[in-house]
């Protein structure tokens, strides 16, 4: 199911940051829960998009990932944790990195930016510590799952998101 067919009061048009769930962030919490069972005993790799529009200068000379249809990505390296902060961008929210990955490739998270979804990949042993841990809110997706606004297979779609087709 998909927040926008759940969500009553939800139109489509913007969201509060109250009630509704962030786009293109996962919260600190939830962060360091799923980090908890992505194992490294090295720094990790952070990418945040270039294109969220509070870098001060861009990032500050940090290497820039390029990425397909305007998704530019800043890296930074830095100890696994939940950071919400990166040096150059104006602290206006909170805002995680948007792919953390170890050296090692060994693992993946994934938070879209226009998403309210991330994604993990990795060992069975992670992401079933992952669908097992009752503080996330956590299911299992294939590669041909549809994640946007029309891939709620349970609700009928409202309104506002009919009169989009």
């Amino acid at each position: 199911m998909q927040w926008g067919s759940i969500a009553p009061h939800f139109d489509g048009s913007g969201r509060s940051g109250d009630v509704d769930p962030e786009e293109g962030s996962i919260p600190a919490e939830s962060l360091a829960a799923i980090l908890e069972y992505c194992p490294t005993d090295q720094d990790v790799t952070y990418a945040v998009w270039a294109g969220f529009g509070s870098w001060a200068d861009r990032g500050g000379g940090h290497a820039l990932l390029p990425g397909w249809g305007g998704r530019d990505y800043l890296l930074f390296e830095a100890p696994k944790a939940p950071i919400m902060t990166w040096p150059g961008m104006d602290p206006l929210w909170p805002q995680s990195a948007n792919l953390i990955w170890p050296q090692d490739h060994s693992w993946c998270i994934a938070t879209e930016i226009d998403w309210d979804s991330t994604l993990i990949a990795g060992p069975s042993a992670v992401t079933q510590a992952i669908l097992d841990d009752e503080r996330l809110e956590s299911f299992e997706v294939d590669y041909g799952d549809d994640l946007s606004w029309y891939g709620d297979r349970i609700n009928p779609l409202p309104d506002w998101l009919r009169a989009r087709r």
